[in-house]
């Protein structure tokens, strides 16, 4: 961040291959030389790495509004922010959840049933608007099962 405004997160390196580091689930066993890598048949070796197939998977963090204290819940975990728009989403209001107004664009969302369409609005301790889906996502390396790193 040149202009001061803000903190970059700590996980962006441009000492990093990649510029960003992954936040690895566990302590995953990954392939270090181009024969382990090309042994796994999701992957490739190259010049300067493995490259290897990946899978997504997107879970709800929050089932029900009676598992959410307070928007500092929903701060501190989760990560994917959302664009509300009037055509799609629709208001459950405030669920019981103090400063918190919740949406859905799922006809099945209620209170007590909240899905990875659920999506919380409400303001950070900074006072910034903040639009959060309900969802962990989750990327794992294909071929490797416990190799896997939150998506943020």
């Amino acid at each position: 961040d040149y202009a001061g405004k803000r903190n970059v997160a700590k996980i962006v390196d441009e000492d990093q291959k990649n510029y960003v580091k992954v936040a690895w689930l566990g302590n995953p066993t990954l392939p270090t030389t181009a024969a382990d890598c090309d042994a796994i048949p999701t992957c490739y070796s190259v010049s300067d790495g493995c490259i290897c197939d990946t899978a997504v998977s997107d879970t709800s963090v929050f089932g029900k509004s009676s598992d959410i204290g307070s928007a500092f819940d929903l701060y501190s975990k989760l990560f994917t922010g959302a664009v509300l728009t009037s055509d799609d989403h629709r208001s459950l209001g405030h669920c019981g959840i103090q400063d918190v107004v919740v949406y859905t664009t799922s006809l099945n969302d209620s209170c007590s049933n909240f899905s990875t369409e659920t999506v919380f609005s409400f303001k950070d301790h900074q006072n910034i608007q903040r639009n959060l889906k309900n969802m962990v996502s989750t990327v794992t390396i294909v071929g490797l099962n416990d190799a896997k790193f939150r998506n943020v």
